[in-house]
């Protein structure tokens, strides 16, 4: 069982991210080292990886990518985000803005930029991907073309990072429903923190 470290608000995570980025860099850098090679991870550097990579995206422009389905790379290139969105129910999302969660507690992403793009960011090479919080997205996604699911890393996990499967909450694969098995497509991609 891992244990989950979660900052009291963003506002908080904010700030020691932004006082303590040069140690929490260099202690990321040595633990996803120990993470590529025993598998562990910390959430608290897991936690500010993820406030890292949300500021990194919202300022906009191109990221390495790989499919994780064939793995093809290009470069995905996102929009400056001048305002932080935040949603705490899905019916506040609206398309073709960068979303984050306004709490701790939604499975799945850590991010949204409806109808068709998907975040979640990740210090672990295993992740899989919680099916209850793409159904309750279900409503703000595109039904008939390709969903981008990014799984959004550090540079040294790129790499290596493989496919992540579907999971239900009794872990059974015969209950994804094929809209997920046939639209959401696998993506990692590469924040260099250097």
């Amino acid at each position: 069982m891992q244990d989950t470290i979660a900052f009291a608000s963003d506002y908080v995570a904010e700030k020691v991210t932004a006082k303590h980025k040069t140690s929490i860099l260099d202690t990321l850098h040595t633990e996803l080292e120990l993470s590529l090679t025993d598998g562990i991870s910390n959430p608290y550097l897991g936690s500010c990886f993820k406030q890292m990579a949300h500021q990194i995206l919202q300022n906009g422009g191109s990221f390495e990518v790989c499919s994780l389905d064939d793995s093809r790379t290009c470069l995905q290139t996102f929009p400056q985000e001048k305002e932080i969105f935040r949603f705490s129910t899905i019916d506040e999302i609206k398309d073709g803005k960068y979303y984050r969660l306004a709490n701790q507690k939604f499975p799945t992403i850590d991010a949204i930029l409806a109808p068709k793009v998907l975040f979640q960011m990740t210090i672990a090479t295993k992740h899989p991907i919680e099916m209850v919080g793409l159904k309750r997205l279900y409503d703000k996604l595109l039904k008939t073309e390709d969903i981008q699911f990014f799984f959004v890393v550090p540079a040294q996990l790129y790499d290596g990072f493989q496919k992540q499967k579907f999971i239900t909450t009794d872990d059974d694969p015969l209950r994804i429903p094929v809209w997920i098995k046939n639209h959401v497509k696998q993506y990692v991609l590469k924040i260099d923190l250097s």
